[in-house]
């Protein structure tokens, strides 16, 4: 069970990495995402392919790649910023419901 379990941390690593490449090529990674990808791909054959076939596509490529995460993530934020906003509310209308007066 733990090699099935390690086999799964690497496979979600890799996906991370994956994610963090075309930031990495384009150096608007974080300091700790670089750190992040470089320990990764000394121990991973598969990302370091993956690297090479992106360096050597099209810069326009990669720049439609990192757009297309940066979207997402911004979906995302806007998504947290709704539920939160939803879950202040339900806090406000229920303590108006339950309010003494």
């Amino acid at each position: 069970m733990v090699i099935s379990n390690n086999i799964e941390s690497e496979e979600v690593d890799c996906v991370q990495i994956k994610n963090i490449i075309p930031h990495y090529i384009n150096h608007t990674a974080s300091k700790e995402d670089i750190q992040k990808v470089e320990e990764h791909l000394s121990k991973c054959e598969n990302c370091r392919n993956y690297l090479s076939t992106l360096w050597e596509k099209d810069d326009r490529e990669i720049k439609q790649l990192v757009s297309s995460q940066n979207k997402r993530r911004g979906c995302d934020l806007f998504t947290i910023f709704v539920l939160g906003a939803a879950g202040v509310m339900v806090i406000f209308l229920v303590s108006l419901l339950f309010r003494k007066g």
